[in-house]
């Protein structure tokens, strides 16, 4: 059973490197991802996170764990707000724009409404 992301076709315009060998390298495995973003204000968010990472790794200390995901979700959110900056740059060009514009159900049908009603409620 493979997820969505995985059969998507982006990844084939995508360099990602082999998966490591040797002693105490690979490839973890993400099994399952939520997130949720509340609106706060104009410049404002609250964001949590839920990941079920196997690190395929025989032990790690709690300490790692938790250090490594603190930094992947920072990198995941700070890679969404430079997406996010690209889509305003260049609307027109950009690929993520351009998904957006295709995938009319979900971002004007389902999303838009419900920010419109956030925004709507928050003043």
């Amino acid at each position: 059973h493979s997820s969505f992301l995985a059969r998507d076709e982006i990844l084939s315009t995508l360099e990602i490197p082999p998966i490591p060998e040797g002693m105490g390298r690979g490839r973890m495995t993400i099994r399952n991802f939520a997130a949720s973003i509340d609106i706060l204000g104009p410049t404002a968010a609250r964001t949590k996170m839920v990941v079920n990472v196997d690190p395929n790794l025989q032990l790690i200390p709690q300490f790692m764990i938790d250090f490594c995901m603190k930094r992947m979700c920072g990198i995941l959110l700070s890679r969404l707000q430079a997406a996010a900056r690209k889509v305003v740059k260049d609307p027109v060009k950009n690929p993520h724009a351009r998904r957006m514009r295709e995938d009319v159900r979900f971002y004007r049908d389902w999303l838009l409404p419900k920010f419109q009603s956030h925004c709507d409620e928050m003043g």
